[in-house]
């Protein structure tokens, strides 16, 4: 299997929960949708600087390939597009999403849930914060018409001290063709910093 950056293999694959945790209540908030774009453009330049190394896995019909990789710029906006293509803040989507607010743990979770949840697209948008911080991004994404079906969980991580640092990355997912089985796929992306 031909080792594919994330945005390459997820133009060849195609993109709901409960909306409150069973850890706090539920309360429905009024703030614009979360700049999932913006955060993922902020990243690539930090990324270009400090150089991290990754650990990528892809994981496809129970095949297994890894590589360690040292990506520039260029490399960091085409593994990180599909992230960047997960934003909710398009002029067409709005007043597509409700905006809750609840608890998991220690974490704020904002979600930004699809008022139409069989609608194709983002599902959801699920930011994991404390104290301003985030740690944790989760997207769903879901397309499904007559010839086709495909989901997929995004995931970022992100660590402290240092807020800015990406941890790891994740894709999870599942597609169907007419005729075909269904295909499931992992692909995680561990970052390590030198300092």
């Amino acid at each position: 299997m031909q080792f594919l950056s994330i945005g390459l293999f997820a133009g060849l694959i195609g993109l709901t929960t409960g909306c409150s945790a069973p850890g706090g209540p539920t309360q429905v908030v009024n703030k614009p949708y979360f700049e999932l774009e913006k955060k993922v453009r902020e990243l690539i330049p930090l990324l270009a600087e400090l150089n991290p190394e990754v650990d990528k896995t892809i994981v496809m019909s129970g095949q297994a390939e890894n590589k360690i990789l040292q990506l520039d710029s260029a490399g960091w906006v085409k593994e990180l597009e599909i992230f960047a293509q997960a934003d909710i803040n398009r002029p067409a989507l709005r007043d597509s999403y409700e905006t809750e607010m609840t608890t998991e743990g220690a974490w704020q979770v904002v979600i930004y849930k699809n008022k139409n949840p069989e609608a194709n697209g983002i599902v959801y948008l699920k930011i994991y914060s404390s104290d301003e911080f985030v740690g944790k991004i989760e997207v769903l994404h879901r397309e499904e018409n007559v010839l086709y079906y495909s989901e997929r969980i995004l995931e970022m991580e992100f660590g402290q001290p240092n807020v800015n640092r990406l941890n790891s990355y994740a894709i999870k997912g599942k597609q169907k063709l007419p005729l075909q089985d269904t295909v499931a796929f992992e692909i995680h992306g561990r970052l390590s910093y030198l300092n």
